[in-house]
């Protein structure tokens, strides 16, 4: 999960620049792309935890498939 360690830190990075800016505008779009990159943080775990699941489901079902003699 490297990966999404390191979009939440872009995106803390983000918030800190926003805090320190002065330019509403400039520190809008921080946030708008701290936002973006927690998002994708948040998808990318998904799909980690996902595809994690379908392989203890898998595994599952092969267990019992050697248990059926198959």
């Amino acid at each position: 999960m490297g990966g999404v360690e390191l979009l939440r830190s872009k995106a803390e990075e983000c918030l800190e620049k926003a805090r320190a800016i002065g330019d509403r505008q400039r520190a809008r779009l921080l946030l708008v792309q701290a936002h973006n990159y927690l998002k994708y943080a948040e998808e990318t775990e998904a799909r980690q935890l996902s595809a994690r699941h379908v392989d203890y489901r898998e595994g599952l079902s092969g267990i019992a498939a050697l248990r059926r003699g198959v």
